[in-house]
């Protein structure tokens, strides 16, 4: 029973703490430094940032307010499904706490998605400015054709990060920087293999001497080629995290179903000890099984 207060005591406590930095952020425009809960959710958001445009940290009144409040919503989710489950407190609130990692995995997601995106564009980025040297061009004329070609093909999307940061190295050239410093600066601040690998290739070959065409046309034949495998195998495992996923929620709808059908037949297992220790231990092995199945069907190559 102790246990029980105490959990229902820091709940309340957590969310207090997280309703009066909103209302702070909303009057302010800011959160103060010294607030251990903001401090707490930095943690759990995870700080490293790749350069691009959607992983660049959100410092805006708005951004700050959506994510205290989809973290609120997540716990307040998991809450109740896990009361609805359990239909016991203690349970309930332990799983409920797992809300507060939503920020870290939302994080997660959107940087794994943007570097999708980001190989997607950098293949097509690639492919132009080999198009652009064997025709003749310098490279600092390939790198200002391919984000022409970029932008046109772009222009209806939302995400453009290899775009935005062919803008960047064209601007940072025509400032006067070196084009091995803006292209060091690109590889530094971009945490993809196949990037790093473009780079090596030009910055040696501009070092060493050789024939600068031939060599980003091999290199640029071997990354799209694996960008290429890179795509077909995710769209032949795709069903298989689709499976990986009903998986995981169909006994929690099944429960659902019994529970409202036939109330009676789950009564065992909220009555007695052993059956709220064998629902709590379902439910972890639900989760567990969820990420298992997901770092199974997540092929790198």
């Amino acid at each position: 029973m102790i246990l029980t207060y105490l959990s229902i005591f820091i709940l309340v406590i957590v969310i207090i703490r997280t309703v009066v930095e909103l209302v702070q952020i909303i009057i302010y425009g800011t959160v103060p430094k010294k607030q251990v809960l903001t401090k707490a959710f930095q943690r759990l958001e995870g700080r490293k940032r790749s350069s691009y445009n959607l992983a660049t940290k959100d410092k805006s009144v708005k951004g700050l307010a959506s994510k205290y409040i989809q973290t609120i919503l997540a716990c307040l989710v998991a809450f109740m499904v896990a009361y609805f489950l359990f239909r016991s407190l203690l349970p309930s609130i332990l799983i409920g706490a797992l809300g507060l990692f939503y920020p870290k995995l939302k994080a997660r997601r959107d940087e794994k998605k943007l570097k999708d995106i980001m190989l997607l564009q950098f293949r097509e980025a690639i492919l132009s400015m080999s198009s652009s040297l064997r025709a003749g061009s310098s490279l600092q004329t390939a790198f200002q054709r391919s984000e022409s070609d970029l932008e046109r093909e772009l222009q209806f999307q939302r995400d453009t990060p290899m775009l935005d940061a062919l803008k960047k190295i064209n601007g940072d050239i025509q400032l006067g920087k070196s084009i091995d410093e803006v292209l060091l600066d690109f590889k530094r601040e971009n945490d993809l293999e196949d990037i790093h690998q473009f780079i090596d290739a030009i910055v040696i070959t501009r070092s060493k001497g050789g024939n600068l065409a031939d060599v980003i046309n091999n290199t640029t034949e071997s990354i799209s080629d694996k960008i290429l495998i890179q795509q077909e195998i995710k769209l032949a495992t795709s069903q298989k995290r689709m499976e990986a996923g009903i998986l995981t929620f169909m006994p929690v709808g099944l429960v659902a179903i019994l529970m409202v059908l036939n109330p009676g037949y789950m009564q065992p297992m909220y009555e007695t000890t052993l059956g709220t220790i064998l629902l709590f231990l379902a439910v972890v092995m639900l989760i567990a099984n969820y990420f298992i199945g997901r770092k199974i069907t997540n092929i790198d190559i």
